[in-house]
Protein backbone atom coordinates (compact mmCIF):
# COMPACT_ATOMS: atom_id res chain seq x y z
CA UNK A 1 0.00 0.00 0.00
CA UNK A 2 2.74 2.42 0.98
CA UNK A 3 4.72 1.58 -2.15
CA UNK A 4 1.67 2.25 -4.31
CA UNK A 5 1.18 5.66 -2.70
CA UNK A 6 4.83 6.52 -3.31
CA UNK A 7 4.51 5.53 -6.97
CA UNK A 8 1.31 7.56 -7.39
CA UNK A 9 2.81 10.59 -5.64
CA UNK A 10 6.00 10.41 -7.71
CA UNK A 11 4.00 10.08 -10.92
CA UNK A 12 1.83 13.06 -9.98
CA UNK A 13 4.88 15.21 -9.20
CA UNK A 14 6.53 14.28 -12.49
CA UNK A 15 3.36 15.11 -14.41
CA UNK A 16 3.11 18.50 -12.70
CA UNK A 17 6.76 19.23 -13.48
CA UNK A 18 6.30 18.15 -17.11
CA UNK A 19 3.27 20.41 -17.52
CA UNK A 20 5.10 23.32 -15.87
CA UNK A 21 8.12 22.84 -18.13
CA UNK A 22 5.86 22.65 -21.16
CA UNK A 23 4.19 25.93 -20.22
CA UNK A 24 7.55 27.64 -19.69
CA UNK A 25 8.84 26.47 -23.06
CA UNK A 26 5.59 27.43 -24.78
CA UNK A 27 5.77 30.94 -23.35
CA UNK A 28 9.47 31.18 -24.18
CA UNK A 29 9.16 30.20 -27.84
CA UNK A 30 5.83 31.82 -28.69
CA UNK A 31 6.56 35.37 -27.56
CA UNK A 32 4.61 37.58 -29.98
CA UNK A 33 6.50 40.03 -32.13
CA UNK A 34 6.00 43.44 -30.42
CA UNK A 35 5.90 45.19 -33.79
CA UNK A 36 3.83 42.68 -35.73
CA UNK A 37 1.32 45.32 -36.83
CA UNK A 38 4.07 47.53 -38.24
CA UNK A 39 5.99 44.65 -39.77
CA UNK A 40 2.97 43.47 -41.76
CA UNK A 41 2.61 46.82 -43.45
CA UNK A 42 4.25 47.41 -46.81
CA UNK A 43 7.63 49.05 -46.30
CA UNK A 44 9.24 50.85 -49.26
CA UNK A 45 12.35 49.01 -50.41
CA UNK A 46 14.84 51.79 -49.82
CA UNK A 47 13.27 52.71 -46.47
CA UNK A 48 13.59 49.10 -45.33
CA UNK A 49 17.17 48.85 -46.53
CA UNK A 50 18.09 52.14 -44.84
CA UNK A 51 16.68 50.86 -41.54
CA UNK A 52 18.54 47.55 -41.91
CA UNK A 53 21.78 49.46 -42.44
CA UNK A 54 21.05 51.41 -39.26
CA UNK A 55 20.43 48.20 -37.30
CA UNK A 56 23.66 46.58 -38.52
CA UNK A 57 25.62 49.73 -37.72
CA UNK A 58 24.09 50.13 -34.25
CA UNK A 59 24.62 46.46 -33.39
CA UNK A 60 28.25 46.56 -34.48
CA UNK A 61 29.06 49.77 -32.60
CA UNK A 62 27.31 48.67 -29.38
CA UNK A 63 28.82 45.17 -29.36
CA UNK A 64 32.36 46.43 -29.94
CA UNK A 65 31.98 49.12 -27.27
CA UNK A 66 30.87 46.35 -24.90
CA UNK A 67 34.01 44.34 -25.62
CA UNK A 68 33.15 42.01 -28.51
CA UNK A 69 36.32 41.22 -30.46
CA UNK A 70 34.52 40.53 -33.75
CA UNK A 71 31.01 41.19 -35.08
CA UNK A 72 30.45 39.09 -38.20
CA UNK A 73 27.45 39.40 -40.58
CA UNK A 74 25.74 36.05 -41.05
CA UNK A 75 23.08 34.37 -43.21
CA UNK A 76 21.07 36.81 -45.38
CA UNK A 77 23.03 39.80 -44.12
CA UNK A 78 26.28 38.26 -45.33
CA UNK A 79 24.60 37.18 -48.57
CA UNK A 80 23.56 40.73 -49.36
CA UNK A 81 26.92 42.28 -48.49
CA UNK A 82 28.89 39.72 -50.49
CA UNK A 83 26.54 39.23 -53.44
CA UNK A 84 25.24 42.75 -53.93
CA UNK A 85 27.53 44.97 -51.90
CA UNK A 86 24.58 46.03 -49.74
CA UNK A 87 21.86 44.55 -47.57
CA UNK A 88 19.11 42.64 -49.36
CA UNK A 89 16.35 45.01 -50.42
CA UNK A 90 13.54 42.67 -49.34
CA UNK A 91 14.95 41.46 -46.02
CA UNK A 92 13.26 42.01 -42.65
CA UNK A 93 16.12 41.37 -40.27
CA UNK A 94 19.85 41.60 -39.65
CA UNK A 95 21.91 38.60 -38.53
CA UNK A 96 25.27 38.93 -36.79
CA UNK A 97 27.57 36.64 -34.87
CA UNK A 98 29.49 38.25 -32.03
CA UNK A 99 32.65 36.92 -30.42
CA UNK A 100 31.56 38.06 -26.98
CA UNK A 101 30.41 36.80 -23.58
CA UNK A 102 26.86 36.88 -22.27
CA UNK A 103 27.87 39.71 -19.94
CA UNK A 104 29.22 41.70 -22.89
CA UNK A 105 26.02 41.06 -24.82
CA UNK A 106 23.98 42.28 -21.85
CA UNK A 107 26.07 45.45 -21.76
CA UNK A 108 25.74 45.97 -25.52
CA UNK A 109 21.95 45.87 -25.22
CA UNK A 110 22.12 48.77 -22.76
CA UNK A 111 24.30 50.75 -25.18
CA UNK A 112 21.83 50.54 -28.05
CA UNK A 113 19.63 53.59 -28.68
CA UNK A 114 16.31 53.63 -26.83
CA UNK A 115 14.51 52.79 -30.07
CA UNK A 116 15.56 49.13 -29.64
CA UNK A 117 13.75 46.54 -27.55
CA UNK A 118 15.31 43.15 -26.75
CA UNK A 119 12.84 40.29 -26.91
CA UNK A 120 11.24 39.69 -23.48
CA UNK A 121 12.06 36.01 -24.01
CA UNK A 122 15.78 36.80 -23.72
CA UNK A 123 15.45 37.98 -20.12
CA UNK A 124 14.00 34.68 -19.01
CA UNK A 125 16.15 32.56 -21.34
CA UNK A 126 18.06 29.66 -19.88
CA UNK A 127 19.85 29.06 -23.18
CA UNK A 128 21.38 32.46 -23.63
CA UNK A 129 23.47 32.42 -26.79
CA UNK A 130 20.95 34.33 -28.86
CA UNK A 131 18.82 37.46 -28.64
CA UNK A 132 16.32 39.02 -30.99
CA UNK A 133 16.24 42.81 -30.81
CA UNK A 134 13.37 44.80 -32.28
CA UNK A 135 13.76 48.20 -33.93
CA UNK A 136 10.48 49.81 -32.90
CA UNK A 137 10.33 52.67 -35.45
CA UNK A 138 10.59 50.33 -38.45
CA UNK A 139 9.10 47.06 -37.22
CA UNK A 140 12.29 45.30 -38.31
CA UNK A 141 14.58 43.32 -36.04
CA UNK A 142 18.05 41.90 -35.69
CA UNK A 143 19.37 38.61 -34.35
CA UNK A 144 22.62 38.40 -32.38
CA UNK A 145 24.28 35.02 -31.82
CA UNK A 146 27.24 34.57 -29.48
CA UNK A 147 30.19 32.75 -31.04
CA UNK A 148 33.36 31.30 -29.55
CA UNK A 149 36.52 29.58 -30.74
CA UNK A 150 36.82 25.94 -29.78
CA UNK A 151 40.02 24.48 -31.22
CA UNK A 152 39.64 24.38 -34.99
CA UNK A 153 35.91 25.10 -34.81
CA UNK A 154 33.69 28.12 -34.32
CA UNK A 155 30.71 27.25 -32.16
CA UNK A 156 27.66 29.00 -30.84
CA UNK A 157 28.43 29.84 -27.20
CA UNK A 158 25.34 27.98 -26.09
CA UNK A 159 25.12 28.23 -22.31
CA UNK A 160 22.70 25.34 -21.82
CA UNK A 161 25.06 23.10 -23.77
CA UNK A 162 27.54 23.27 -20.89
CA UNK A 163 25.22 21.16 -18.70
CA UNK A 164 25.98 17.45 -19.27
CA UNK A 165 23.38 15.38 -21.13
CA UNK A 166 20.36 17.67 -20.57
CA UNK A 167 22.20 20.69 -21.97
CA UNK A 168 23.46 18.77 -25.01
CA UNK A 169 19.95 17.48 -25.72
CA UNK A 170 18.43 20.96 -25.38
CA UNK A 171 21.12 22.31 -27.72
CA UNK A 172 20.06 19.90 -30.45
CA UNK A 173 16.34 20.45 -29.89
CA UNK A 174 16.16 24.22 -29.66
CA UNK A 175 18.90 25.69 -31.88
CA UNK A 176 17.92 26.30 -35.50
CA UNK A 177 21.39 25.20 -36.62
CA UNK A 178 24.28 23.61 -34.72
CA UNK A 179 26.94 26.25 -35.28
CA UNK A 180 30.02 24.09 -35.72
CA UNK A 181 32.02 25.68 -38.53
CA UNK A 182 35.66 25.24 -39.47
CA UNK A 183 37.64 28.09 -37.94
CA UNK A 184 39.36 28.98 -41.22
CA UNK A 185 35.99 29.84 -42.83
CA UNK A 186 35.47 32.72 -40.40
CA UNK A 187 38.87 33.71 -39.01
CA UNK A 188 40.78 35.82 -39.69
CA UNK A 189 38.13 38.34 -40.62
CA UNK A 190 38.53 41.29 -42.99
CA UNK A 191 37.26 44.71 -41.96
CA UNK A 192 35.36 46.82 -44.49
CA UNK A 193 33.88 50.28 -44.16
CA UNK A 194 30.12 50.27 -43.69
CA UNK A 195 28.12 53.42 -43.06
CA UNK A 196 29.77 55.13 -40.06
CA UNK A 197 31.62 52.04 -38.79
CA UNK A 198 33.41 48.91 -40.00
CA UNK A 199 32.10 45.36 -40.17
CA UNK A 200 34.09 42.12 -39.98
CA UNK A 201 33.60 39.89 -43.00
CA UNK A 202 34.44 36.19 -42.60
CA UNK A 203 37.56 34.74 -44.18
CA UNK A 204 35.65 32.62 -46.73
CA UNK A 205 32.17 34.04 -47.31
CA UNK A 206 31.63 31.91 -50.43
CA UNK A 207 32.06 28.68 -48.46
CA UNK A 208 29.73 29.89 -45.70
CA UNK A 209 27.04 30.95 -48.17
CA UNK A 210 27.31 27.61 -49.96
CA UNK A 211 26.90 25.85 -46.61
CA UNK A 212 23.79 27.85 -45.76
CA UNK A 213 22.10 28.26 -49.16
CA UNK A 214 23.67 25.74 -51.52
CA UNK A 215 25.89 26.39 -54.53
CA UNK A 216 23.25 28.60 -56.20
CA UNK A 217 23.48 31.33 -53.57
CA UNK A 218 24.61 33.86 -56.16
CA UNK A 219 21.39 33.51 -58.19
CA UNK A 220 18.76 36.18 -57.48
CA UNK A 221 16.07 33.64 -56.57
CA UNK A 222 17.98 32.73 -53.42
CA UNK A 223 16.38 34.79 -50.64
CA UNK A 224 14.78 37.09 -53.18
CA UNK A 225 11.17 37.87 -53.98
CA UNK A 226 9.86 37.80 -57.57
CA UNK A 227 10.14 41.16 -59.29
CA UNK A 228 12.85 42.53 -57.02
CA UNK A 229 14.82 44.66 -59.45
CA UNK A 230 17.81 45.11 -57.19
CA UNK A 231 18.39 41.39 -56.81
CA UNK A 232 18.32 40.94 -60.59
CA UNK A 233 21.64 42.76 -60.62
CA UNK A 234 23.09 39.61 -59.09
CA UNK A 235 22.14 37.65 -62.21
CA UNK A 236 24.04 39.90 -64.60
CA UNK A 237 26.89 38.42 -66.62
CA UNK A 238 29.40 40.29 -64.47
CA UNK A 239 27.87 39.02 -61.23
CA UNK A 240 27.73 35.45 -62.53
CA UNK A 241 31.38 35.63 -63.47
CA UNK A 242 32.23 36.83 -59.96
CA UNK A 243 30.11 34.11 -58.32
CA UNK A 244 31.58 31.34 -60.43
CA UNK A 245 35.18 32.49 -60.18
Amino acid sequence: MVNSLVVYATTAILLVLAVALGLVLFKHFTQPHPNIGIRNQAIPVETRRKNLRTILTDFTVALKKAGATKVVPMYGTLLGLHREGDLLCHDYDVDVGAFATRAQLDKALTLLPKTYQPSPAYKRAFMGDFVQVFHRPSGLHGDIVLLKEDGNKIRRDYMMRRIPLIGSLAYQLFTHEPMDIARELILPTTSIAFESTTVDLPADPRALLTRWYGDQWCAPHVLCKPGCKQCKVANSAEAKKKCNA
